[in-house]
């Protein structure tokens, strides 16, 4: 659901993506979300990683994404939000 204009949600995760041979685990990670304009939010999203998918394990900080989302649909009564693209750069 998108974040109401001068609204900001903040939230901690992790992810895993594992394999037989290799994992990935992204944790602790954050992302933000703040709603900049109408219909439009910023959003902000970083992670560390932890890699064992050579030897010895790596652990860094992952990538930052900074992006824009725009709300192409507005929320009916009784219905689902529409999902929303977003346009960001992955840096790091």
């Amino acid at each position: 659901m998108p974040v109401d204009y001068e609204h900001g949600e903040f939230y901690f995760f992790s992810a895993v993506d594992a394999t037989k041979k290799e994992s990935t685990i992204f944790a602790p990670a954050f992302e933000f979300n703040y709603g900049v304009a109408q219909r439009r939010n910023f959003m902000c999203c970083a992670f560390t990683c932890f890699a064992s998918t050579g030897n010895p394990a790596e652990y860094g900080i992952g990538d930052m994404q900074l992006g824009i989302k725009y709300v192409f649909s507005r929320r009916l009564t009784n219905c689902l939000n529409w999902a929303f693209p977003d346009a960001d750069g992955a840096f790091g």
